[in-house]
């Protein structure tokens, strides 16, 4: 059975390596509060020691309140199984007879989805172009298609874009009935769209944090983040490790929007083989920070956690993106800045910052 990394889609809690446990997901105290009914009724459970037991339209006043005032949640890393999961979720919620238009790029994740499952006709809109093109439907869509169009994106801002998307429907769609879904939205934006599946303030895309704009300040790790790591065998600072290093594969952490600032335990003496590879790949190099020692022993005695560390404080980054989940929780611990562990999906953040 495939493992994979699951994010409970309430709570946020990730299941690092699992047996993918499908829909039904993972058996955990979750009880995460939906919107101010499930914290009413969690005050009068407290208040009474659970003694008093809820009424039908009690609990119709709780569905109310939750829909009325639902929760915010904290600052988190967004999967994209957890975008896929919420966008399933909210394609039970719309109507199937409808034509689904993306917005083009990450908006196309949940509205593939959404098309899936609803069985629409699928559209791409290009807010830099301001057109919309038939992708295509596949032979089991639904062909009936009606003037009702389900316009997605991923999040809503501030909802600007949203804005500017629903207004080119309405020129190219004209007599159509517009829905307008964001799967995380912004509390203060949330009512600029018809569906969305969570409220949050701010969050981490998982899809697209390596090009947002906060990440020119960040500091990324090499082996493991922008590269495979090597394997033990390779791993001898000799003829292996230096071969591995000039063909090893890259991932899918890409960032190109701005310069890139990298720390790595890659000895200094590999700097040159190193700049080689990253340009090789079309990385443009920031500030390259390599370890300071001699050999490969001398790096085993010393403390990699605290040189990282001292780097990110000497050199004022922001954060940093940390392949190893040792490695990221030390950083975290001894700088106090956000730290990203790509491995295993995590976002770790000071207590200011939740």
């Amino acid at each position: 059975m495939s493992k994979i990394d699951w994010q409970c889609p309430e709570c946020l809690v990730v299941f690092p390596n699992v047996p993918d446990p499908g829909q039904q997901g993972i058996g955990h105290r979750c009880r995460p509060s939906r919107g101010l009914g499930d914290t009413v009724k969690k005050i009068i459970d407290v208040a009474s020691g659970s003694k008093i037991k809820q009424c039908t339209p009690c609990k119709n006043r709780q569905g109310k309140l939750n829909a009325a005032f639902p929760s915010v949640m904290p600052t988190s890393y967004i999967t994209t199984e957890l975008l896929t999961t919420l966008s399933i979720q909210v394609a039970s919620k719309l109507p199937s007879k409808c034509i689904v238009i993306g917005m083009a790029r990450s908006g196309m994740i949940p509205a593939s989805i959404i098309a899936t499952y609803n069985h629409c006709s699928l559209y791409s809109l290009d807010l830099a172009n301001k057109t919309i093109k038939n992708t295509g439907s596949g032979r089991r869509a639904n062909q009936r298609v009606g003037l009702e169009i389900i316009l997605v994106d991923d999040s809503i801002w501030s909802g600007d874009s949203m804005k500017e998307a629903e207004s080119i429907v309405k020129d190219t769609f004209p007599e159509s009935k517009i829905h307008k879904v964001a799967i995380i939205a912004r509390p203060a934006s949330a009512k600029k769209v018809d569906y969305f599946s969570i409220l949050q303030n701010f969050h981490f895309f998982e899809w697209n944090y390596p090009n947002t704009e906060f990440i020119e300040k960040y500091a990324f790790d090499m082996d493991g983040t922008l590269c495979d790591d090597f394997t033990e065998p390779d791993d001898d600072d000799g003829k292996r490790y230096l071969k591995a290093m000039k063909t090893m594969p890259a991932t899918a952490i890409k960032p190109h929007k701005y310069p890139i600032n990298i720390i790595t335990a890659r000895l200094e003496k590999y700097r040159e083989p190193t700049i080689k590879w990253l340009k090789d790949q079309g990385f443009v190099i920031g500030n390259l920070h390599m370890a300071p020692w001699k050999d490969k022993q001398e790096r085993e005695q010393n403390d990699i956690i605290a040189w990282k560390s001292q780097v990110i404080k000497d050199n004022g980054y922001d954060g940093m993106v940390e392949s190893n989940p040792f490695i990221a929780e030390g950083i975290f611990v001894k700088t106090q800045k956000p730290v990203i562990c790509n491995t295993n999906k995590q976002l770790l953040l000071p207590q200011g910052m939740r």
